[in-house]
């Protein structure tokens, strides 16, 4: 009996914000954003070995603003 399992996704997970907790001002045109996430729509081979919709985890990322309007520069998963 194998002591482990390999299962190929074909297609990736997808995250979801949950919740924005917090924009502050980091610069002229650069915001900081805090927020909570988690992987959504779990697909049910998943949920059979165990993996389901986990509880919100906390992140965050640096904006900033450009001619054509807001850009991600920066994600840092898990508050750090």
């Amino acid at each position: 009996m194998a002591d482990h399992v390999r299962l190929d996704l074909t297609a990736p997970l997808r995250p979801e914000v949950v919740e924005v907790t917090g924009i502050t001002d980091v610069d002229a045109g650069v915001k900081e954003v805090k927020y909570r996430w988690r992987f959504a729509d779990i697909p049910e081979p998943l949920n059979r070995l165990g993996i389901v919709k986990s509880d919100p985890s906390e992140a965050r990322a640096i904006l900033r603003l450009y001619d054509d309007g807001w850009r991600v520069e920066r994600i840092a998963v898990g508050g750090r």
